[in-house]
């Protein structure tokens, strides 16, 4: 019934030796013999292999990529009528794909006839599914973890020093705004997947990790030690520290309360951008009382009307930290409905500073060595510069309290490989490790067509002949890949930008300077200063000889 269809790959993890064996299968030809299956019976025998793994609760995909202009008759058969009532019981998503979709025939109108049958059935170009793991790649569920463990108090009005001081004071009781929420993490970065080695041995029977730990003794002989025989010391410069045994970290323990305290109010404007330099939080109600969804959204929708932010004191667990924190009221978007909800940040302090040298701009050198002594319009072309680089003009703005992205609200992971409509300010896929992979596989389809692998990653010029790219640079947006978001917006924002990028770039006569110059020339500082220098060394008894004695605890606060 099904001639001259051939079954290359049943179900089975896809190895690199299997790849070369489905490449060499992969000829062009354009003999159609009158008794062959046409694409549509391919479909169905694809189908057909997903029916023993009907009971089993995973996501299955049936990929068809045609070019539409072979005659097709198997559309009226009496499988393929009953073909959608098998694929919809077991939940198949059906994606096909024809080159050239905007040129309607006949078989592309009985695919759409055809799909609209279906549960899940998607039509699309061949060319942006191609494209679609490189630019809109599956989207990973993110698991909700609590981030506090614990259901916390949101106050406003308690006494902040009865919490700490007395075991009996209930805040509820007081008169005092009191609503139990959760604290989820938001904004998270993307790791890449662990490479992983393995050792293939009958003789290996376990493998084991043992860390022993020692000390130089006076010969620079290793001393071993037991763990547990030391005590943690603080370090407070290089060269000085102090044991810190049980009875000094209790001293120097603050004895706190977990929840959530609001100190006061600030316009939104106030807040500065650059304080926005934390990991972020999402505060939501608990779902086990309606009135704590219905007094946390009526005091989100408070602070959203008034344009305001509150000021929090945040501890996370008993004892912890004392976190400031601004809170921020959100409307998360969900299918066509507003959740709200607040995010939160940590405010930063003056031991959160970086302090960094900026050369003046009056009369410097820069990194080629010529010399400037008046920069003409300098200050202004930078401004240029910036301004054009504004991601709400060219993406427009949906109201800085809205949060519009699908992954914030997704319950299921997404593994249908078309675009996705998410915010495009905040990606919801790492661009790096997006890039990582898509090189990777750029690599392996290049080397199918090679004899030994290693030779192929040995060649010389390797980089330059199989990984060649734009030049990567601060102003080249154009290399950041922008991934399930909008197509290209980060080009419109590049396109704005080059006229001020190439003025700035000629007046300050830029040079790349790489990080591993710079440390270089900084060992070169401290090896010639010398031994006796200060250079390098801690401010605390950094000169003062051998060490004396250390004070027990109760020396030292007699």
């Amino acid at each position: 019934m099904f001639k001259h269809i051939e079954v290359v790959c049943h179900k089975e993890v896809p190895t690199y030796k299997k790849l070369k064996e489905w490449t060499k299968k992969l000829t062009s030809t354009t003999k159609i013999k009158p008794d062959a299956a046409d694409c549509f019976d391919a479909f169905m025998i694809g189908a057909g292999l997903l029916n023993e793994t009907s009971k089993l609760k995973f996501i299955r995909n049936i990929v068809v990529f045609t070019n539409g202009q072979v005659p097709m008759t198997s559309w009226n058969t009496d499988l393929a009528k009953a073909s959608a009532g098998a694929i919809n019981s077991m939940d198949v998503n059906v994606i096909v794909g024809v080159p050239g979709l905007q040129e309607e025939n006949e078989n592309i109108v009985q695919w759409r006839k055809k799909l609209k049958e279906f549960r899940h059935g998607h039509l699309a170009d061949a060319q942006s599914l191609a494209n679609s793991p490189n630019y809109t790649p599956p989207l990973k569920r993110v698991r909700p973890i609590r981030a506090a463990k614990d259901i916390l108090q949101l106050r406003l009005g308690a006494d902040i020093s009865q919490l700490v001081t007395s075991d009996s004071y209930d805040p509820a009781s007081d008169i005092c705004l009191c609503l139990e929420v959760e604290v989820y993490p938001a904004v998270k970065i993307e790791k890449p997947i662990a490479a992983h080695q393995y050792l293939v041995s009958d003789k290996v029977s376990q493998i084991k990790t043992e860390t022993s730990y020692y000390i130089r003794g006076e010969g620079e002989e290793n001393v071993p030690i037991v763990k547990g025989d030391w005590v943690d010391g603080f370090k407070y410069s290089n060269f000085d520290l102090i044991a810190v045994d049980e009875s000094l970290r209790g001293l120097a323990t603050l004895k706190t309360d977990t929840g959530l305290d609001i100190l006061g109010f600030i316009h939104r404007e106030k807040v500065p951008m650059a304080y926005f330099t934390s990991e972020s939080f999402y505060v939501a109600p608990t779902s086990e009382a309606q009135g704590n969804a219905i007094g946390v959204a009526a005091f989100c929708k408070a602070l959203i009307e008034l344009d305001s932010f509150a000021i929090t004191r945040y501890v996370q667990k008993a004892n912890d930290e004392v976190q400031m924190c601004v809170l921020m009221p959100v409307k998360i978007l969900h299918k066509d409905k507003h959740i709200y909800a607040f995010s939160m940040t940590r405010l930063p302090f003056k031991e959160d500073e970086k302090m960094g040298r900026f050369p003046k701009l009056s009369t410097f050198t820069t990194t080629s060595g010529k010399k400037i002594d008046e920069p003409n319009d300098l200050d202004m072309k930078m401004e240029e510069f910036i301004q054009s680089k504004d991601l709400d003009a060219v993406l427009g703005s949906s109201g800085p309290a809205t949060i519009s992205n699908r992954k914030v609200t997704m319950r299921e992971p997404s593994s249908l490989p078309v675009e996705l409509p998410v915010q495009p300010t905040l990606i919801p896929s790492s661009p790096a490790i997006q890039k990582y992979n898509q090189n990777l596989k750029r690599i392996i389809a290049k080397s199918l067509g090679h004899d030994s692998l290693p030779a192929y990653l040995q060649q010389e010029k390797f980089v330059e002949n199989v990984m060649s790219g734009n030049d990567t640079n601060l102003f080249n947006l154009g290399n950041i890949l922008s991934v399930n978001g909008e197509s290209k917006w980060l080009f419109d924002v590049n396109k704005k930008s080059n006229d001020a990028s190439h003025k700035l770039l000629e007046s300050l006569d830029i040079e790349y300077t790489s990080k591993k110059f710079l440390d270089q020339e900084k060992q070169k500082k401290k090896w010639h200063a010398g031994p006796n220098s200060r250079l390098g060394h801690g401010t605390y008894g950094a000169h003062e000889g051998p060490y004396e004695e250390e004070l027990e605890l109760d020396q030292l606060l007699e």
